[in-house]
């Protein structure tokens, strides 16, 4: 098939096909019902993926021992008391401050860190950051090609002072504005 267009309508028919054909003689867990059937995760933290149609049949089926088939109805019902329950991580998020639901966020948040704490232990060992490069066109922090304002002094200047950002002025070349740059930031760094 070298039509994208008929590849991808085959292989979204192969797909559905083949969920189907899993869904075909299962039941809900909960209710046994066999109508609008999904599958519900039942350890988020071990998922790999929620695209396993198109997989193997021993990777898929590996995937598919983490999950319990359960109607659209029943897995809402199940969500919706799962993020209600104290003890979790969301519940804390949403603005719970119980002993149950401040020792999850404390849980989670030294698996974060011992996740990531290769990675801090080599920022820190690296010593200070470099100053962040300018993000302009002109490559100089502060100093920013504007042609819309003003197409005989396209070149804006500026500089940030207590959280306030101070206009310096519009000047016709780069360099003229970056000497404007500097020199504030001369002024402000002697008084």
């Amino acid at each position: 098939m070298k039509d994208p267009n008929a590849r991808r309508r085959y292989h979204r028919e192969w797909i559905a096909q083949r969920r189907s054909e899993f869904f075909a003689d299962r039941r809900c867990v909960d209710c046994g019902n066999d109508e609008r059937l999904e599958l519900d995760c039942r350890d988020t933290a071990t998922k790999v993926s929620h695209r396993i149609w198109s997989w193997s049949d021993a990777r898929r089926e590996a995937e598919l021992a983490k999950y319990e088939v359960r109607c659209a109805s029943c897995r809402r019902k199940r969500l919706a008391a799962e993020q209600t329950r104290h003890g979790t991580r969301g519940r804390y998020e949403k603005g719970c401050r119980c002993d149950a639901c401040k020792a999850a966020k404390a849980r989670r948040n030294k698996e974060y860190r011992s996740n990531h704490r290769d990675e801090l232990l080599a920022k820190q060992r690296a010593g200070p950051q470099k100053p962040r490069a300018a993000r302009t066109a002109s490559g100089i922090i502060g100093v920013y090609y504007a042609p819309s304002t003003s197409r005989s002094k396209p070149w804006r200047a500026q500089i940030g002072v207590d959280r306030r950002v101070i206009h310096l002025g519009m000047f016709a070349t780069r360099e003229e504005a970056a000497t404007a740059r500097r020199s504030a930031e001369q002024r402000l760094r002697s008084s």
